[in-house]
């Protein structure tokens, strides 16, 4: 039988090794372009190419897709080890924050100030697009479309309030060594309306015991979560899962209260990551991060 301790380092070596396999990918793409991005995941290239396009970012670069941002920390610390500088230059990598206890503070690397990609999704610029396009609410019925934005707002902060509690928990595990694997939300769980969020049923805690003894010794264990806002404490497939739970109770809602002459026909599959990104706001923080990587190219300085 094969212990967690077996598995960890199953796992550390498979990501040793794909992280060679990602160095070699870098190796190839920087001979086609120079300056390459490097994403954790197919999503995360998704919300990037829309919020770099925001930035008005100018150069053309080329991208390749990470295993994960475990396969990231290995292949950059292993560049960084080595003082491979023809890889690292005009080579950046954009990360997700996630239950980490640290982040990246270097011009190579764009560390997400929230859980993840996701949580940048909750825009109401974004969820609004969706109301005026796809819910057909414009023209006379902006009214109606700004009824549903205010209560939006009350959805999501009791969306929130459920989560935090439990989000509280999944960073305790996280950062315990408690295998807690995160589950899946659903209405057996949580119910979505277009003006209130309930919970239906507790999420599933396999480690309540140790967690309680976790968080009642705070000065030796890593539990404290205060200086952590929600968008960084809440997983952001759990908001990804929310906006789409909320738009489709909104058009539930259109159709029951006939706001138009036919029933919205829709199901979830448009709202997608790169919908909902490309009326995002300006992330700032990539601004400041891209206009740094533009001067490095306009100057010849390597990053």
């Amino acid at each position: 039988m094969t212990t967690k301790t077996e598995s960890r380092v199953s796992l550390l070596r498979e990501s040793l090794s794909s992280a060679s396999v990602l160095q070699i990918e870098l190796m190839k793409t920087k001979k086609i372009n120079p300056l390459v991005f490097v994403f954790e995941g197919v999503d995360d290239f998704t919300y990037y190419e829309q919020a770099i396009k925001h930035c008005s970012f100018s150069y053309r670069y080329e991208h390749i897709v990470a295993k994960g941002k475990e396969q990231i920390n290995i292949l950059y610390n292993k560049l960084l080890d080595t003082k491979n500088h023809n890889l690292l230059k005009n080579t950046f990598f954009f990360v997700d924050q996630d239950y980490d206890n640290f982040s990246y503070i270097t011009n190579s690397v764009f560390n997400l100030d929230v859980y993840a990609i996701e949580n940048c999704l909750y825009d109401h610029a974004a969820i609004e697009s969706i109301l005026i396009d796809e819910l057909k609410l414009h023209g006379e019925k902006a009214e109606k479309r700004n009824y549903y934005l205010e209560a939006l707002t009350q959805s999501y902060n009791n969306f929130v309030n459920i989560m935090r509690d439990y989000s509280h928990y999944l960073f305790v595990c996280k950062n315990n060594t408690l295998p807690q694997e995160y589950p899946s939300l659903s209405p057996y769980f949580i119910n979505v309306s277009h003006s209130t969020t309930i919970m239906n049923r507790e999420l599933k805690r396999d480690f309540s015991p140790e967690y309680s003894q976790i968080v009642s010794y705070p000065e030796e264990f890593l539990c404290n979560t205060d200086h952590l806002n929600d968008s960084q404490i809440i997983r952001g497939k759990y908001v990804f899962w929310f906006i789409k739970k909320w738009i489709m109770a909104v058009k539930e809602d259109i159709n029951n209260n006939k706001v138009h002459s036919e029933d919205l026909r829709l199901s979830d599959d448009f709202i997608t990551i790169r919908r909902l990104s490309q009326n995002c706001c300006i992330n700032n923080r990539l601004f400041k991060f891209l206009d740094r990587i533009g001067e490095q190219m306009k100057s010849g300085v390597p990053s």
